[in-house]
């Protein structure tokens, strides 16, 4: 789900495949942990105002600032407290709780016990905060939103999950398209792709364009796994071993007698930025939705 701006909407989800080893990536532990970004955002907190209206079919609006899981706003997109939007509840929880793409079988994981109209009806959200709140702290606001007009409930469960595993194609290199951020312009001069922000780009012939600027290896990971219009069946998660921050860009044709088959972007996952995919074993976290309830209009 690569948005232009906001989220973009609901990516269809289609089936990918790897052969290779499985290997188990980390560690057991007991239960998930509360995650270090909401300890460091400062708990529970709430809007100052806010207004919920179902809004009507085929609706669909982008939000003010993207709604995704990067760590800040981009460069030109600081709210300062102020949340418009208008998705399906499902939207606006991946960014409430700082959640990557789900690829399908998260997706199908997390939707397993919630009502269709989640991942459906439009709902408008007009919310304010006082002062110059955080992205993170946004993202709490919103927790608390949802929990009061939609009665959402929400539990994380933690258990080995198939994986894709992003890996250098050679060790200690990258691709032309993935380089440091420091090697690149800062984030004050504008370029094609923006700062702490995913977007795309569709060109002529079904060539999709996408990439950010000033990213983690793990964030860069994520927006990944849900490329334009062909989102994986796994979660993609980051074994290159890279740190810092990085700029990257990557561009791929989509086949669409075969909208299915990921071959395209494999070839140019590795062409372009220097890296492969293969299946692995991982203990992730994944949201799962207990209970939500249709909201009251004001």
């Amino acid at each position: 789900m690569v948005g232009v701006a906001g989220m973009g909407g609901i990516a269809a989800f289609m089936a990918l495949s790897f052969s290779g080893a499985f290997v188990l990536a980390q560690t057991a532990a007991e239960s998930p942990q509360v995650p270090e970004w909401q300890k460091a955002a400062g708990g529970k907190l709430s809007f100052e105002a806010a207004s919920i209206k179902l809004a009507g079919p085929n609706r669909f609006e982008s939000a003010n600032f993207a709604l995704r899981f990067q760590d800040s706003f981009a460069s030109d997109q600081n709210p300062h407290g102020r949340l418009t939007a208008q998705f399906p509840l499902e939207v606006y929880i991946y960014f409430a709780y700082k959640l990557p793409n789900y690829p399908r079988r998260q997706r199908d994981a997390m939707l397993a016990h919630a009502p269709k109209w989640a991942s459906t009806d439009l709902y408008a959200i007009n919310a304010v905060a006082e002062g110059d709140p955080t992205k993170d702290q946004m993202r709490l606001m919103l927790q608390s939103l949802l929990a009061d007009r939609f009665m959402l409930a929400v539990h994380f469960e933690h258990q080995e999950t198939r994986t894709l595993a992003l890996v250098l194609d050679k060790s200690g290199k990258t691709g032309a398209k993935l380089y440091p951020h420091s090697e690149g312009p800062p984030c004050d001069v504008p370029g094609v792709f923006a700062c702490n922000s995913i977007s795309a780009i569709f060109k002529p012939n079904n060539v999709i364009s996408f990439g950010g600027r000033d990213l983690t290896m793990a964030q860069i990971a994520a927006a990944l796994s849900g490329p334009p219009r062909l989102t994986l069946e796994l979660p993609l998660v980051d074994q290159t071993g890279l740190e810092g921050r990085f700029d990257f860009s990557v561009e791929f044709t989509l086949d669409p007698t075969a909208p299915d088959d990921p071959t395209m972007y494999q070839e140019a996952l590795q062409d372009q930025l220097g890296v492969q995919l293969k299946a692995a074993n991982v203990l992730m976290d994944t949201l799962v939705i207990d209970h939500a309830e249709w909201p009251t209009e004001n």
